[in-house]
Formats: C-alpha cells, sequence, structure tokens
C-alpha cells in the first residue's frame, strides 16, 4: 500500500442532447490536486482511489457565440491501472468511474448549476475516467554493492530486514541469527539434463559463501 499527494492535468469534453443551438463542443484543459491512495493487487496491476480538488474548463459553440464552461468540485475517481518499470522510473495507466460534486459551475458568468435558457446541470455527476503517467525518483540512490537500485520493486530486492529484538533466537549466537536467513535462501542455477535441455533449479547457498557474506556484516559493525 502507498499514498500520497498528487497534481495532474486534465482535459473534458461535454455531449450535448436535445440542444439544438449547440452545433459543437470543444475540448478544454483544468487541473486536479489532492490526495490517493494505491493498493498493488500483482506486480504489474494496482488499485487506486483519489480525492481531488478540481477544475475543468470546456466550450460550447452555438448558432451566434462560442460559451465556455468552467466547473470547479470536489472528485473521488478509482482506477484499475496496468503499471511497469521503465528505466528508474514507473509508468502506468487505467480507467475507472468516478463521482464529482460541484461548487460552481459558470458559464460566460452564468450559474448553470439551476435551469436557464440553454443548459442545466446537476450538481452530483457521475462518468468514466482515464490516467496515465510516469513516475520519476525525485531525488537520492539506493546503492546496494555500489549499484544503484532504487528502479528494482522492493521484492526484487536482495535485502532483509531484521528486527533488532523480535526476530533475534535466543538459542543461537550471533554468527547465527544472521546467517539465519541466508541459510534458508535458494539461488538460481542452470544445468543440462541427460538429453541435453537446458534446465533451472534452486540450491542453497554453500556454507562458505555464508560464512563469507556473516564476517563482511559482522565487521560492517565491528562484531
Amino acid at each position: 500500500i502507498s499514498f500520497g499527494v498528487k497534481g495532474e492535468v486534465n482535459s473534458s469534453f461535454n455531449i450535448c442532447k436535445n440542444l439544438p443551438l449547440v452545433r459543437e463542443t470543444t475540448n478544454g484543459f483544468g487541473a486536479n490536486a489532492g490526495a490517493f491512495l494505491k493498493r498493488d493487487i500483482l506486480e504489474n496491476l494496482a488499485f487506486q482511489v483519489e480525492l481531488l480538488g478540481q477544475y475543468k474548463n470546456s466550450g460550447f459553440q452555438t448558432l451566434t457565440s462560442e460559451l465556455e464552461l468552467s466547473t470547479w468540485g470536489i472528485e473521488v475517481p478509482a482506477y484499475i491501472m496496468g503499471q511497469f518499470k521503465v528505466g528508474s522510473g514507473l509508468f502506468y495507466f487505467g480507467a475507472g468511474p468516478y463521482e464529482i460534486a460541484l461548487f460552481t459551475a459558470e458559464m460566460n458568468d452564468v450559474d448553470v448549476l439551476k435551469e436557464n435558457n440553454y443548459f442545466s446541470l446537476s450538481r452530483w455527476n457521475l462518468g468514466v475516467g482515464m490516467i496515465a503517467g510516469f513516475e520519476l525518483p525525485t531525488s537520492g540512490e539506493i546503492l546496494l554493492n555500489g549499484q544503484d537500485i532504487s528502479a528494482l520493486p522492493p521484492n526484487k530486492r536482495p535485502v532483509n530486514t531484521v528486527f533488532q529484538k523480535y526476530a533475534l533466537f535466543p538459542h543461537l549466537n550471533v554468527f547465527d541469527n544472521v546467517a539465519f536467513g541466508l541459510k534458508l535462501k535458494r539461488v538460481e542455477t542452470t544445468y543440462v539434463d541427460k538429453k541435453g535441455n537446458e534446465k533451472i533449479k534452486y540450491k542453497k547457498l554453500p556454507k562458505a559463501i555464508i560464512a563469507e557474506k556473516v564476517n563482511k556484516a559482522l565487521e560492517i559493525v565491528d562484531l
């Protein structure tokens, strides 16, 4: 689960029914800003819900003039998103329903939340929206043995967390506590079977490699 704040640009237009005076509508650009909460379902699939303040703008062209519709309100979208690592960033895209509660809606300084000569607009609106973007780390690096692993998802980073108290075994010494996870670790290796086919299997780390890694870790903390 991740959460944060966001800002984005939106583009919108309106479909008008039973309005013979409107010849066409035009796209307009606005902006959203607010907070989001994202839950990763799979490595490349996520669900995200947002609470945004939104400004939208679009235009209408009638037989005699051009009108501009501007709205301010609160938007609550929910998206199912695909997400993929690209370099050190994350590309995402998705679609889902949204609900908008409008505070104001003006067309050429006329309030259209109430019925007027040509238009009637509801204060509550439902619809379907799309989202796309590219996230990049704002600063910093995560270095492991001199290599930047900030582009790797957490589940693929070769590190573990050992809490100072709760995950320690009282019947093991310091060396064996540190080595416990390495003894359970399996590494991928390839081999050729009797038919000459290359296959993959997982095997334990050799004791010498475990000892080397543990001693190196203990040296860092002067043990």
